[in-house]
């Protein structure tokens, strides 16, 4: 799916959007006696998220991307993931945070031990509803691994997702994610 941002922000014209969908590798959460924990709301599913301790309990989303050709290579992609709140929160402002990790590999490197990590907070709304959706966006630094390193088209972007404690404030219940995809930005045309 392709598209358009409006002109404030920040490009021109010629540049759209590419919206594409990771994979869920779900080989790295099968057998785990269901964790994270499958849920259906109405006709919509989703994966409910705890707050990880992030070593040994397993509530990991699992992705693989391969990163298309199409994209520019000099902007960042960034990872969006729609999730809503699997109860209903108390009046006053309340949080939660995500964790995105990713790593990229191609032809020719070694593979990667390390990762990069994107927690991001979100507020919610004031006395929020259950099932309330929020999107939450983490950006990929495409040459966070420094110059002759960066991510490339072609190459596959591996990442994991989870639920990590807020600063403060921390919502009651659990996260549920609902979708999530990556978007790329590429020349009206294809390329850069």
């Amino acid at each position: 799916m392709n598209f358009k941002y409006p002109p404030s922000a920040g490009r021109g014209p010629q540049q759209v959007g590419l919206r594409q969908r990771p994979g869920l590798n779900h080989t790295a959460i099968a057998g785990k006696t269901f964790v994270p924990t499958p849920v259906t709301v109405g006709i919509i599913t989703g994966y409910s998220l705890p707050v990880s301790n992030q070593t040994d309990d397993n509530e990991w989303l699992y992705f693989k991307h391969s990163v298309p050709r199409r994209w520019d290579q000099v902007s960042d992609p960034s990872f969006v993931v729609h999730c809503a709140l699997a109860s209903a929160q108390p009046a006053g402002a309340r949080k939660f945070k995500l964790n995105f990790n990713w790593q990229h590999f191609g032809a020719g490197m070694v593979v990667p031990a390390g990762l990069h990590a994107v927690p991001v907070e979100t507020d919610t709304l004031a006395s929020a509803l259950q099932y309330t959706i929020y999107k939450v966006t983490f950006p990929i630094d495409y040459d966070a691994d420094g110059a002759g390193a960066e991510l490339k088209a072609g190459e596959t972007i591996s990442g994991r997702l989870c639920r990590i404690a807020a600063s403060s404030a921390e919502i009651t219940g659990e996260v549920i994610i609902l979708d999530w995809y990556l978007n790329y930005w590429r020349g009206y045309y294809g390329g850069a």
